[in-house]
């Protein structure tokens, strides 16, 4: 019976320290992702194995076993000549003095402040509270007497417990990494050299080495325009696999995948997602737009912009979710194309400009579309960044409508492409411009 993890692997928990040790031992496991969002870790199913209600928990045929370290220790033990090693050479006395030691000052002295940092910077945004920064004051002044220490341990040998990498290194993963997620760059700043360049503290090199540098990315709505860039661009990016979409006809681009889509089509819209496994990024760029007013438009046509602008991207995220789930990198990217016609700020200024009327009421909605999904995503436990983004005055068919004098779409597609390549975590459900600026709601 192959063993079972029940966690929840968003930035910030032991379950990313229990992944990165399975992945590290080459134990196969199957990833059991707890809906925390329906408090699926309360059910008196889940508290019979975790009387704490809490994650993660194994289940190793039959023998049940949870609080991450004790996880984590517990895989290195069974597996230990399997994989990386991740404890202290058999036999060695001192090295495993060493090794209990850094593990107990990072679960007392390092551990307890950094998770205080990332829960009021990051947990109780997210439950509607707010960041006490006396709490995340205090906090990093506590971390910082711990990471003097670490400067100088780590000024004398390579690892946290000596020159080899071990458990103790790895259970930094957790919260290390939620430091950056919370605002925090502690860990790289100039004051503590060694800790900044410290390989102790970052991922392992098997399983958690930077996400591989081959990505395969799709964009809805090749056919023309920034879209049609888009698919340039990326067929000219190094390692990337690059799939368009268009209603008819192919691709006119050497290396890019053409398939056949209509967004307002459930079965077409489907049928183009069974050829594809694996997904990093999928963009959506297909729209339609014109100077449509809402007082003076049939709802039947208002509907058509809903179910092309807001349907549309809807059933494209439903129908590539299982291959953006295949993906195997830790962050997976879903960027929808709006527009400042969608921003409600904006467009309530007197003088507003973009295409109003129905096509701003319909990017408005994508809007939210990219905050929700952004949401339920990660609050489920998976790592996705979604995000909507206004491509600026382009040179196309739909910008034109504003005159001539739009950039060209290549230099858009340039810019969006820098801005995913670049995305954080935290930066999920956010409304940007091209050029990475927030944009108002």
């Amino acid at each position: 019976m192959v063993l079972k993890l029940h966690g929840f692997s968003r930035v910030g928990g032991g379950t990313q320290s229990v992944l990165v040790t399975l992945l590290e031992k080459q134990v196969p496991f199957e990833n059991c992702t707890i809906d925390t969002a329906n408090n699926a870790h309360r059910s008196p199913q889940y508290m019979a194995m975790q009387p704490f209600g809490q994650y993660p928990v194994i289940d190793d045929d039959g023998f049940i076993l949870y609080e991450s370290r004790a996880i984590c220790r517990y895989l290195e033990d069974m597996y230990p000549a399997q994989g990386t090693r991740l404890g202290p050479p058999s036999g060695d006395v001192r090295a495993r003095a060493l090794f209990e030691q850094a593990i107990s000052v990072e679960s007392s002295n390092f551990n307890p402040h950094a998770h205080s940092i990332f829960a009021e910077r990051v947990i109780n945004p997210l439950r509607g509270l707010t960041c006490d920064e006396s709490v995340v004051e205090e906090a990093l002044r506590k971390l910082c007497v711990t990471l003097d220490v670490y400067e100088s341990v780590l000024g004398k040998t390579r690892y946290l417990a000596g020159e080899e990498f071990t458990l103790a290194d790895l259970f930094h993963l957790a919260f290390g990494a939620a430091l950056a997620q919370a605002g925090c760059g502690i860990m790289t700043s100039d004051a503590r050299p060694n800790v900044a360049r410290a390989p102790s503290l970052l991922p392992p090199p098997t399983s958690m080495a930077s996400d591989s540098p081959n990505q395969t990315v799709l964009v809805v709505g090749a056919s023309r325009g920034i879209g049609l860039a888009l698919v340039q661009e990326l067929a000219a990016t190094p390692n990337t696999t690059v799939l368009g979409t268009v209603r008819t006809g192919s691709l006119p681009i050497a290396g890019a995948t053409t398939l056949t889509a209509d967004i307002t089509s459930d079965a077409s819209v489907a049928a183009a997602a069974a050829g594809v496994a694996e997904l990093d990024t999928l963009i959506v760029n297909a729209g339609m737009g014109d100077r449509d007013p809402v007082t003076r438009t049939a709802t039947a046509h208002l509907g058509q912009y809903l179910d092309t602008n807001v349907l549309g991207p809807h059933r494209v995220i439903r129908a590539f979710l299982p291959a953006l789930r295949a993906s195997p990198r830790k962050i997976r990217r879903i960027v929808l194309i709006s527009s400042s016609s969608g921003s409600i700020e904006q467009q309530a200024m007197p003088n507003s400009i973009g295409l109003a009327g129905c096509y701003g009421v319909s990017k408005a909605a994508l809007n939210m579309l990219a905050v929700q999904t952004n949401n339920e995503l990660n609050r489920a436990g998976e790592e996705f960044t979604v995000i909507s983004v206004h491509p600026g005055w382009v040179a196309t068919d739909m910008g034109n409508q504003h005159g001539s004098g739009g950039m060209p779409p290549e230099v858009s597609a340039k810019a969006i492409l820098k801005l995913v390549a670049g995305l954080t975590p935290e930066q999920g459900g956010k409304f940007f411009k091209f050029d990475g600026e927030i944009m108002p709601w």
